[in-house]
C-alpha cells in the first residue's frame, strides 16, 4: 500500500509542478483518495468478517451431515443386530447358549458356596 501512496503522492507533485492542476484540486484530489483507501480498508476487513463466518457455516453444515450419517449408521447397525438375534432365535442356537451361559453361572454359584 506504501507503494501505492508513493506513487499516488508522486503523481500528484508532478501534476502539480507541471501546472496541470491547481492546489485545491491537488486537495480534493488527495482527500478522494484517502475517502477511497478508507472505504477498500473497511470493506476488506468486511471481507474478513464474512469470511470467518462463512467457513463457521461450512463447519455447521458439516457437523450437521456427520450427525444425520451417524444417525443412519446407529440405525443400520441396530437393524442388523436385531436380525442377527432374530436368526439366532429362530435357529435355536441363542437358547442353546443361553444355556451354556446359565449352566457356567450355576457352576461358578455352587463353586462359590464350596
Amino acid at each position: 500500500m506504501s507503494d501505492e501512496l508513493s506513487v499516488f503522492r508522486k503523481a500528484i507533485d508532478n501534476a502539480l509542478s507541471d501546472e496541470v492542476i491547481s492546489q485545491e484540486e491537488a486537495g480534493f484530489i488527495v482527500t478522494l483518495a484517502a475517502r477511497f483507501r478508507e472505504d477498500i480498508e473497511r470493506k476488506s476487513k468486511a471481507m474478513i468478517a464474512l469470511q470467518g463466518e462463512i467457513a463457521q457455516l461450512k463447519a455447521n453444515e458439516k457437523i450437521i451431515l456427520d450427525i444425520v450419517s451417524n444417525m443412519v449408521a446407529a440405525q443400520r447397525r441396530a437393524e442388523d443386530r436385531d436380525r442377527t438375534l432374530r436368526e439366532l432365535k429362530e435357529s435355536g442356537t441363542a437358547r442353546k447358549g443361553m444355556a451354556v451361559i446359565e449352566d457356567e453361572s450355576n457352576t461358578i454359584e455352587e463353586n462359590k458356596n464350596n
